[in-house]
């Protein structure tokens, strides 16, 4: 029989978590070189067995009386082979490491290292106290509620709108960005856990900034919410100053900027794309990997109309009656959504950039040729375009990529 690692060294490095979650029966998280595992309750003693026997006949004498069935040393080795090893083995494959990251994004890059984060984001944590966030959400609340009752007229249409404007904006929107970063790092530090550093990369067809924050679930589920929403509520912090200016001012780029970030709010919290809302969505109803799991009850449901023997139980199942309910509804509206997300709204993206591009191009090539400005709104919108374009090809490509190496390894190849 082989045996992946029989090193007791290697398994004492293990730690064993509670995982708190809406399941009714205990859930646990195991760590092992920057990598967490979901187990139940029986794996988790299994573990913890190994650690304090260090020995396989220790661990298999304590289960034999415990549970009152006699199980053999090589019982207890197959165990280890099948749940136990893999970790190990996955903690030290590089290759493992670097897969398992790359799941989420197209690709990406860091920005800021984790010490510097770690630094930065340590210097903020404070402002996560009851107190202080108390007083800044109540200020942020009155300036929205002043500059959206306030007689603003409508928003300035892009077409007169400064490349000015718009330059100002884009570079308080990166500089806003950012500072929602550091605001998952500082929940992290305010609740004493370590954070990795900040990003970009490209999630489907957007361009992200993300903070590496693996480290939350050692944290309960209040406190996960707190760092998933962190985020925002310094992107809100960041406005105070903005809303100011406006307020004395009327400067446009700050009005711009503040109809720019309430709006990408709507985006960054909604629950179906892994942004703050996915996570936020996570931790309330507590199912984690929410999205598989929810794709997991239908196919369990399939394959009970099919017939087919014991299909395993979906995680959906094992949770609170009222979690449960609200899962199922989400399930569908998430599935829903994706399906017109991939089967229209991006080929509707593709083809309006093939009958809209052309013509927009040719537009400014012809204006310059003519020595005369296109207009701030068809540049803007011609480059947004052609961004997103390259992002969703970028995005089928790999695809594509991923579904030829899946076919490969079908084949044996």
């Amino acid at each position: 029989m082989m045996i992946y690692c029989m090193d007791f060294s290697q398994i004492n490095q293990i730690q064993i978590l509670p995982f708190d979650t809406s399941c009714r029966k205990d859930k646990y998280l195991l760590y092992h070189r920057n990598q967490y595992y979901e187990v139940n309750a029986m794996l988790a003693e299994f573990v913890g067995a190994l650690q304090r026997h260090n020995s396989i006949a220790g661990v298999s004498s304590y289960f034999s009386e415990k549970y009152g069935k006699s199980y053999s040393d090589d019982d207890i080795t197959a165990i280890i082979n099948k749940f136990i090893g893999p970790i190990i083995k996955a903690g030290d494959d590089a290759e493992t490491k670097k897969a398992s990251k790359s799941k989420t994004f197209i690709f990406k890059i860091g920005l800021v290292p984790p010490e510097a984060v770690k630094s930065i984001a340590s210097k903020f944590s404070f402002l996560f106290r009851p107190r202080f966030a108390s007083l800044l959400l109540f200020l942020i609340l009155i300036s929205e509620i002043l500059f959206f009752t306030s007689d603003l007229g409508i928003i300035h249409s892009l077409s007169g709108t400064s490349a000015y404007v718009i330059g100002g904006v884009i570079g308080l929107f990166v500089l806003c960005s950012l500072f929602h970063e550091t605001g998952h790092a500082a929940a992290c530090r305010y609740f004493g856990i370590e954070n990795g550093g900040i990003g970009f990369g490209l999630y489907i067809s957007f361009p992200v900034f993300y903070t590496d924050v693996t480290n939350v679930w050692q944290l309960n589920r209040k406190q996960r919410i707190i760092v998933n929403i962190g985020g925002v509520y310094f992107q809100l912090i960041f406005l105070l100053p903005i809303f100011l200016i406006y307020f004395l001012t009327g400067n446009n780029i700050a009005k711009l900027f503040i109809y720019t970030i309430n709006l990408n709010f709507l985006f960054t919290l909604n629950p179906f794309f892994k942004f703050d809302g996915y996570w936020i969505m996570s931790d309330l109803v507590g199912v984690p990997n929410l999205r598989n799991r929810s794709m997991e009850y239908f196919t369990y449901l399939f394959k009970r109309i099919r017939g087919r023997e014991n299909p395993r139980k979906p995680f959906l199942l094992s949770i609170k009656p009222a979690e449960r309910c609200f899962m199922i509804v989400y399930s569908l509206v998430v599935n829903v959504f994706f399906l017109y997300f991939f089967a229209y709204g991006m080929p509707l993206v593709v083809y309006n950039f093939f009958k809209v591009f052309p013509d927009n191009a040719a537009r400014i090539v012809g204006s310059f040729t003519a020595g005369t400005w296109p207009g701030t709104s068809l540049i803007v919108s011609s480059i947004f375009q052609l961004v997103m374009f390259g992002f969703i090809a970028l995005f089928v490509y790999k695809m594509v990529l991923k579904l030829v190496a899946r076919i490969q390894v079908r084949n044996g190849r």
